[in-house]
């Protein structure tokens, strides 16, 4: 894939994947469209599609919802350009001061001491009739973040979650719906993404 020829436009990069990508159809109005992403493969393959929701609060701590659909099957094939340890997820690769968390949100060293120990969710999770094995962190202190990973057959879910208590994000979790071909909610999120108030 040619850099000209790379999607730009959330319906682009969405109906381009070569695997099932989720997203949320039923989020509060408080929440928006607010970033989307690709990413390419050194064969220049898509792998994965990110769309994050997001509060228009102008602070980079506002209430945020991230999630990456990542191709299961490039990650199986190509372990030198993985993404992310799939085999075994820890706490460190979440909480990872340069690109996890704290990088993400912005906490100081102090802060992130004052996080301490995260309380963990594993289990499996049913989204539109594919079962997911999974793991979601959430620290309560100083703000309410977690990361989560989800694994199926056919996508892998990475994303993280910041001022939402881990029962939200686990309903925010269980609504998510593959939404390759729902053409009226891609034209939505392309919407909320063109009018989004920090842009």
């Amino acid at each position: 894939m040619r850099h000209e020829d790379r999607p730009k436009t959330v319906v682009e990069a969405v109906q381009a994947a070569p695997f099932p990508v989720y997203g949320l159809t039923d989020y509060p109005l408080t929440l928006s469209v607010s970033r989307h992403g690709l990413g390419i493969s050194h064969l220049s393959h898509l792998m994965s599609v990110t769309l994050t929701f997001s509060s228009p609060r102008h602070s980079v701590r506002s209430q945020t919802i991230e999630i990456t659909s990542v191709d299961a099957a490039s990650q199986r094939s190509d372990r030198e350009h993985m993404i992310f340890d799939l085999e075994e997820p820890s706490e460190d690769q979440f909480f990872n001061g340069r690109t996890g968390i704290p990088g993400r949100y912005h906490f100081s060293e102090e802060e992130q001491k004052q996080a301490g120990n995260p309380g963990t969710w594993e289990g499996m999770l049913s989204l539109t009739n594919t079962v997911f094995s999974g793991k979601l962190i959430h620290w309560k202190h100083p703000l309410q973040v977690s990361a989560f990973l989800l694994k199926s057959e056919e996508t892998i879910l990475i994303g993280n979650a910041c001022d939402l208590s881990d029962e939200e994000l686990m309903q925010f979790l269980g609504s998510l719906q593959i939404i390759n071909h729902q053409d009226n909610l891609l034209k939505q999120y392309q919407y909320e993404f063109d009018n989004y108030p920090s842009r």
